[in-house]
C-alpha cells in the first residue's frame, strides 16, 4: 500500500507552526505565513486529488479531470513566480540557488501527471484560458489508480522541497540578512500583484467543471 497520504497530511501539518493564527502584520512574517499556507493548500489539493481519484463516477471523470488541471495551473503558476520573480528579489542577501534544482527534481512526474489528464480528455474540449484539446484526440480511459501511481512518482520530491524551501523565509533568517521593511513590503505589493492578475486568467473548462469541482476543492481546504 502506498504511503503517499500519510506523506502529504505529514507535509501538511509540517506547516502548522508556520501558517497557523491571524494574518501578521510585520512583513518578515507575512511571507513566510503566506508561503507556508500556499504550501499547505498545494499539498491538500493533492491529497484530495488521490484520495478521491479511485471512487470518482466515470460521467464525472472529465469534470474531476478539470479539477486536476485547475490544480496544474496553480501549481505552474506558483512555481513560475517563484523562479522568474519572487526569489530574485531576495538575492543576494538570500540564497536561493536550490530552488531551480529542487523543482526540477520533481518536473519529470508531475509533467508525465498533468500529461495523461490531458490525454484522457475528449476530443475537441474546452480546458484552460480558451484552449481545447484536438478534434481528433482519441482520449485514454480515465483511470483513477494510474492517476494515484503518477502522483506516488513525485510526491516525495515536492513534499521535500516544500518544507525546505520555507525555512529560508523564517523572519529572523530574513532580518538576519538584512532583508528591510522597505524590501519585504515591495515583495508583497509584487506578489499580490501577480496573484491578482493570474485570478483573472485561470478558469475551469466549463461552468459545470466548475460546480462539480467546487466540492473538490472544498476538500482540499484545511486551515491550519
Amino acid at each position: 500500500m502506498s504511503d503517499t497520504p500519510a506523506q502529504l497530511r505529514a507535509a501538511v501539518e509540517g506547516f502548522r507552526p508556520s501558517g497557523s493564527g491571524p494574518v501578521p502584520t510585520d512583513p518578515w512574517t507575512m511571507q513566510y505565513w503566506e508561503m507556508s499556507n500556499a504550501h499547505a493548500m498545494i499539498l491538500n489539493a493533492l491529497l484530495a486529488i488521490y484520495e478521491q481519484a479511485p471512487d470518482v463516477p466515470k460521467h464525472k471523470h472529465t469534470n474531476f479531470i478539470g479539477f486536476c488541471l485547475v490544480w496544474c495551473a496553480n501549481f505552474h503558476a506558483h512555481h513560475e513566480h517563484e523562479e522568474n520573480t519572487y526569489f530574485a528579489m531576495y538575492e543576494p542577501k538570500v540564497d536561493t540557488s536550490f530552488v531551480q534544482e529542487e523543482h526540477d527534481a520533481f518536473q519529470k512526474g508531475q509533467s508525465e501527471f498533468e500529461s495523461y489528464l490531458f490525454a484522457c480528455l475528449p476530443p475537441n474540449h474546452p480546458y484552460g484560458q480558451d484552449k481545447r484539446t484536438s478534434a481528433t484526440q482519441a482520449p485514454l480511459d480515465f483511470d483513477g489508480v494510474r492517476l494515484q501511481q503518477l502522483i506516488d512518482s513525485f510526491v516525495k520530491p515536492l513534499s521535500t522541497h516544500l518544507a525546505h524551501e520555507i525555512t529560508i523565509l523564517e523572519p529572523e533568517k530574513l532580518k538576519a540578512a538584512g532583508m528591510s521593511k522597505e524590501e519585504m513590503v515591495h515583495i508583497a505589493e509584487v506578489t499580490q500583484a501577480y496573484g491578482s492578475q493570474f485570478a483573472k486568467v485561470v478558469k475551469l473548462p466549463t461552468r459545470t467543471q466548475f460546480l462539480e469541482g467546487l466540492p473538490c476543492a472544498l476538500l482540499a481546504l484545511d486551515p491550519l
